[in-house]
């Protein structure tokens, strides 16, 4: 519409409603106006407040289901941690009964066939299950002057590799006995 289409049209809405015009001039009710305003914003808050309930509860649950999971997987690991180190002995025992049974079994078999020349260890054996078997393999005998030691279990890895002397020497670091060798002898002091 052209601007003097629209002076034409306001002209006859005059005419035509003389009303119009008292309401067009009448100063509009700010208090009304304003409870208006107030209480849609009062219901726009109140839904804010729920979401914001409603979203902290979530987060508060969240909050607890991640304890019970993190509490969950401590016991758990605690549990498995606890039943690996209880089976710990049984296995050493049944390893050291394995090695007591194969340094039997040495013992009965002729001196060429008892050790091969890879590393022995020697895991909760007593000792003198441990000391006749290297003898045997130099060619030396055991003498125990004292027999506190022979009842100690050793973990110990032997080298048929290495010389008497050099064993000697790796045995002497235990503070419980002292081995000295004389002749053709192993000596435990």
């Amino acid at each position: 519409m052209k601007p003097t289409d629209r002076n034409k049209q306001l002209y006859r809405d005059m005419t035509e409603e003389p009303d119009m015009m008292d309401e067009i001039d009448q100063m509009p009710d700010v208090e009304e106006a304003w409870h208006l305003l107030s209480e849609k914003l009062r219901v726009k808050n109140q839904r804010s407040l729920a979401l914001y309930t409603l979203h902290s509860s979530f987060k508060k649950v969240a909050a607890i289901f991640i304890s019970i999971i993190t509490i969950s997987g401590l016991a758990f690991a605690a549990i498995h941690f606890v039943r690996n180190h209880e089976g710990k002995p049984a296995e050493t025992e049944q390893q050291s009964a394995t090695v007591e049974a194969r340094t039997a079994d040495a013992a009965r078999q002729p001196a060429e066939t008892t050790v091969s020349l890879q590393p022995v260890v020697f895991d909760n054996v007593t000792l003198d299950s441990i000391l006749p078997q290297i003898a045997r393999h130099y060619g030396y005998t055991v003498d125990f002057r004292n027999e506190q030691p022979k009842s100690l279990r050793l973990y110990f890895t032997w080298n048929p590799q290495d010389s008497i002397q050099k064993v000697t020497e790796k045995m002497n670091l235990f503070e419980q006995f002292r081995i000295v060798l004389e002749e053709q002898t192993i000596i435990i002091e």
